[in-house]
């Protein structure tokens, strides 16, 4: 891209900003050189500080919001979106971190950063539905107060108001998001536990310290892990099993295709096929 210009060229860049600063430097570098038509960055973080860290396990807020300044002041894109991915967690600071985009918003414009909030389903455990309904409320209750204030921001772009309104509606109204998944909302509960502890045991994060709410930790405390499930040994991603005997490839045997199938395979296999070029 160096060699050839393209000015009809729009790129898209999706970075968690968490990089070292040679490869940050290189891609604020590769912004100001390419001759391109448009750049756009996008990166990822829905919670505020140690909240985002334990969501996105791996995430150093500091760095990650540093790394986002830079981008903003030193590089030259179109548009710097932050995709934000709605979970339960994420929740507890979610107005929080908005709050601080807007921060950098009324810096440097509307668009540096825009935010771009979109729902999580699967795994449906971690689901903003995922909640008591005491937490639920509570936690409605903060982000439609917080965007009643905040609505008519002039940096409010109208994709962003119609995904918030849409969220506050979804955590009011929807009970289950997915009925297939969702219907057992006790058997999800406890997969919640049952995941965070196995998250604080493997990478040495600490729920409690992340999430401090009085209400939410009564709760949690209160589910009872099915404790039967086996320990697994974490290896280094090592095969550590094989099948006996010796490998047959499909190709070549006969499949159970269905009359019709047959039927009209047998007819093209007599079709005589003619090149017109």
């Amino acid at each position: 891209m160096q060699e050839v210009p393209a000015p009809n060229l729009r790129l898209a860049v999706n970075s968690n900003l968490g990089v070292n600063d040679k490869l940050i430097q290189k891609l604020i570098d590769m912004s100001n050189t390419l001759d391109i038509k448009e750049f756009d960055l996008y990166t990822s973080c829905e919670a505020f500080g140690i909240q985002a860290e334990y969501i996105r396990h791996g995430l150093v807020w500091d760095v990650w919001r540093n790394n986002l300044v830079r981008m903003i002041e030193e590089g030259n894109f179109r548009q710097i979106i932050c995709m934000m991915t709605i979970n339960s967690l994420c929740l507890y600071s979610i107005t929080e971190f908005m709050d601080d985009m807007f921060v950098l918003k009324e810096k440097y414009g509307m668009n540096k950063p825009g935010i771009d909030l979109n729902i999580l389903r699967w795994p449906a455990f971690m689901s903003p539905l995922n909640l008591p309904d005491t937490e639920k409320k509570k936690l409605h209750k903060k982000l439609a107060d917080w965007y009643e204030i905040k609505k008519d921001h002039p940096l409010m772009m109208d994709h962003e108001k119609a995904q918030i309104e849409r969220l506050i509606d979804y955590i009011e109204v929807v009970d289950q998001g997915h009925v297939k998944t969702e219907d057992d909302k006790e058997k999800h509960f406890h997969d919640f536990k049952s995941f965070y502890e196995q998250h604080d045991a493997r990478r040495g994060s600490d729920f409690r310290k992340a999430f401090p709410d009085p209400d939410l930790l009564k709760w949690y405390d209160a589910i009872e892990v099915d404790q039967s499930i086996p320990d697994v040994e974490v290896n280094d991603g090592r095969i550590t099993h094989f099948e006996s005997g010796e490998y047959e490839p499909d190709i070549g045997k006969p499949k159970d295709l269905p009359p019709a199938i047959v039927e009209r395979n047998k007819k093209q296999s007599k079709v005589k096929w003619q090149k017109i070029l």
